[in-house]
């Protein structure tokens, strides 16, 4: 039982020490020669006289191992030295098979260590080589060697001639074709135009919202030049936009008090505009069942609807943007009414706006 403990201490550990026997310690030997054979490398245990050591450690560790208590491991120890006392007085040494071989020595007990092959795992399946084999068979072929100091006759191999192969005749007139490069430049350049033309389309998709946006100001810009917009828009009567945008404070009729009153609270209630005039956030309204809003643009993100407020209003307009409870659209409004006689003659000639009721 002692035995097999220190050789499970020693595979975490690099040595135990036993009260009143000494220090194991575990040794790496690298591979050697000896006496013809090669031995691996491996590892070995020494045992070393140490009268200041403690071994309580490898007390606790038996106690662990073996379920016993302190007192009891202790116990056991000291038994398996008496014992080992007793084996070197009665005959010279102790012999372990798989361990080693414990002697007396002069002053305390030697110690010969055995393969302990749980100790070798890195090691295992190698094994020592003898090299005697070899070395009788080297003799072998010196001895006959000496035997004849003659060299050998070499023999001669005959080669037969190889028969000569008629080089074919190239007639003069005969023109070795060669792999044409231009169907590679053409290739070259078909993979150029498609990686061009498809650069130009990816560009195309990627901006298509502002494009859109600018080809309709330049639409509306040219259809304003034939068919200007001013006249058909009428602040005190038809176009009551500004009723619904901003409070003015100038005087205003019976009827367009009543608009303001029954136009949908903006959740916005300021514009920021920049130095140019050109806001940077719209108003935002609801819609409401019995009023009449005029939209210019209807569109799935506000980023869009932005563009094209900005647009509308460079264009003269006043433009909010109107959310109606069952559908994501953001639409542009340019304009809130009372009936739908009065929404439809505020829309511009030539522009391309509707009601919505």
């Amino acid at each position: 039982m002692i035995i097999k403990n220190i050789i499970e201490f020693l595979k975490d550990e690099n040595s135990v020490f036993i009260n009143d026997l000494g220090l194991f310690k575990k040794v790496y030997v690298e591979a050697q020669m000896v006496d013809g054979i090669i031995e691996p490398p491996h590892y070995h245990i020494i045992l070393e006289k140490n009268d200041s050591g403690n071994g309580f450690a490898f007390i606790l560790f038996v106690s662990k191992q073996e379920q016993l208590r302190i007192v009891e491991a202790d116990m056991a120890i000291k038994h398996w030295l008496d014992d080992l006392k007793n084996r070197i007085s009665d005959t010279g040494s102790a012999i372990y098979e798989g361990f080693g071989v414990f002697r007396q020595g002069k002053d305390a007990f030697e110690f010969k260590s055995d393969f302990i092959s749980s100790l070798n795992i890195d090691f295992e399946g190698m094994e020592a080589i003898s090299l005697e084999p070899a070395i009788v068979k080297m003799e072998q072929e010196e001895a006959s060697d000496n035997i004849s100091d003659v060299p050998p006759t070499p023999t001669v191999i005959e080669i037969p001639e190889v028969a000569k192969v008629d080089e074919p005749i190239i007639e003069d007139n005969v023109l070795v074709e060669r792999p044409s490069k231009k169907g590679n430049k053409i290739g070259s350049l078909i993979l150029f135009i498609a990686i061009i033309l498809g650069s130009i389309i990816l560009m195309l998709y990627l901006f298509r919202d502002i494009l859109e946006l600018k080809w309709k100001e330049i639409k509306w810009k040219q259809e304003n030049t034939e068919h200007p917009i001013v006249q058909a828009i009428d602040t005190n009567e038809t176009y009551k936009e500004n009723a619904v945008l901003e409070e003015d404070s100038v005087s205003t009729s019976e009827s367009l008090k009543d608009t303001i009153e029954n136009v949908a609270a903006p959740i916005i209630e300021t514009t920021v505009v920049d130095d140019s005039g050109v806001s940077k956030e719209f108003k935002k309204i609801h819609f409401e069942i019995g009023k009449y809003y005029v939209i210019a643009g209807s569109f799935d993100t506000e980023r869009r609807a932005l563009q094209h407020a900005v647009i509308k209003q460079k264009q003269g307009f006043h433009p909010v943007f109107l959310y109606q409870k069952g559908t994501y659209k953001i639409r542009i409004c340019v304009g809130v009414y009372s009936s739908e006689d009065e929404a439809l003659r505020s829309i511009p000639k030539g522009a391309d706006f509707w009601v919505l009721k």
